[in-house]
């Protein structure tokens, strides 16, 4: 099957997907179909194909087997193309991640967290949580700076770049890095996470600007090959103003 595509966006996506419904007739008459789903080349050539398991091609089949003559058949191919204009593709990514954080926060709120500011130099925010909800902690008492706008949460990009630096084959992941083991999904990334929010320590301000806190956390990754690459007690959360997740990664 050959495709092409025409676009006035930004650009042209590389595969277009598919979904194909093949009707058939033998002896012109109706035998059944069948459908299928694919990926494409865009402006290439592709195969997208499907069984007609039906009783009634089943049959017609049989009596064509038993035929002295020539029985014709055919399939009619139906397909529709859906591709997305990889200039669109940010745009639906970040509506993604402001729904995401905005779960996040009415999640909070439904946890009844309060906000106080203790009188500290820092300025630090107290939320208490006194009810459980969903696969977070069961209680939410996060020491944040005063300068965090907002609650600390992983995003599409937060997720991927711990993933690059900081797990067995990630693109950036290397024998100074601490990594996860590879069985941590990212449900236990967010477990993590809250976990070190709720941590009593307090966040420090790097050199770079960002907020960084470590707490303990074993049975999660190893520390640096380059360090022995033993079992990691400890995990690092560095966190922005803006409380995005730069990074996180277990060491000892």
């Amino acid at each position: 099957m050959s495709s092409s595509f025409v676009t006035q966006g930004s650009g042209t996506p590389r595969n277009v997907r598919v979904r194909m419904r093949a009707e058939m007739t033998g002896s012109g008459s109706p035998v059944g179909s069948c459908t299928a789903a694919g990926t494409l080349p865009v402006n290439g050539t592709g195969s997208v194909s499907c069984t007609n398991t039906s009783s009634a091609w089943a049959s017609w089949y049989r009596g064509a087997e038993l035929s002295e003559g020539a029985e014709p058949y055919q399939a009619i191919a139906h397909v529709v193309a859906q591709a997305l204009d990889p200039g669109e593709v940010t745009g639906v990514r970040d509506q993604v991640d402001n729904q995401f954080r905005n779960l996040r926060r009415e999640l909070d709120g439904k946890k009844n967290c309060r906000r106080t500011l203790a009188s500290a130099p820092l300025r630090h925010a107290v939320y208490i949580a006194h009810a459980p909800l969903g696969p977070w902690d069961d209680y939410c008492t996060y020491v944040l700076p005063s300068a965090i706008e907002e609650t600390p949460a992983f995003d599409r990009r937060s997720l991927e770049m711990v993933r690059s630096y900081h797990f067995p084959g990630g693109e950036f992941a290397d024998d100074a890095k601490g990594l996860f083991k590879d069985t941590v999904t990212d449900g236990q990334l967010h477990k993590i996470l809250d976990r070190g929010l709720g941590d009593p320590a307090s966040f420090t301000k790097n050199s770079q600007g960002y907020y960084e806190k470590t707490f303990p956390s074993p049975g999660v990754g190893y520390d640096a090959k380059v360090n022995g690459g033993k079992d990691a007690e400890f995990v690092t959360l560095v966190i922005n103003t803006a409380g995005d997740v730069v990074t996180m990664f277990p060491h000892n």
